[in-house]
């Protein structure tokens, strides 16, 4: 419970993967397809089916060491119960089903793309390069890791889904007002 809060805040938490994780490449994709855009899993399940939240998505905390993993929303405090199951109900479907071969190649040209707008000036580039060399990473590492994503297949990728995203992995967190 917390004083001041208006409305109910969900989260599902679970360790993050490391940066060097070799699962990382099928990370950058599930987890785009799952919560990384406005018409992913989570948006349309939660807010564009029913209204339910002004927002969805995921959040990667993760860097060289594990960290947390968050898919999260936010809804009106009356609507907490049904908000939490569609939230479970979308989690689960995703674990299950995994993602299609149009929302691969979708989340792949999204990564390539947005590679693009972290190269458009030098200065960019270099905070990249400073980055990776902070990290003890080889340079390239983060560019490397789109392409190595780009060779997956959609089966590939539903393999890394129904392990990392079973649901007994997760935690649920919850911010209700007091």
């Amino acid at each position: 419970e917390m004083r001041k809060l208006t409305q109910v805040y969900l989260e599902f938490d679970r360790d993050s993967l490391p940066f060097t994780d070799p699962r990382r490449p099928a990370f950058l994709v599930a987890d785009h397809v799952l919560g990384g855009h406005f018409y992913s899993r989570l948006y349309v399940a939660l807010r564009h089916e029913a209204g339910d939240t002004y927002g969805a998505g995921t959040s990667d905390s993760g860097d060289v060491v594990p960290n947390v993993y968050a898919a999260s929303t936010f809804t009106r405090a009356e609507n907490a119960g049904p908000i939490e199951a569609k939230l479970r109900g979308a989690m689960n479907v995703f674990q299950e089903k995994g993602i299609t071969e149009d929302e691969r190649a979708g989340a792949i040209s999204y990564l390539r793309g947005n590679r693009a707008f972290d190269r458009q000036s030098a200065g960019q580039i270099f905070r990249r390069f400073l980055m990776e060399r902070r990290l003890s990473l080889p340079p390239g590492f983060f560019d490397d890791q789109i392409e190595r994503a780009s060779t997956l297949s959609a089966g590939e990728i539903n393999a890394f889904i129904r392990e990392f995203y079973e649901p007994g992995q997760f935690t649920i967190v919850r911010a209700v007002p007091e």
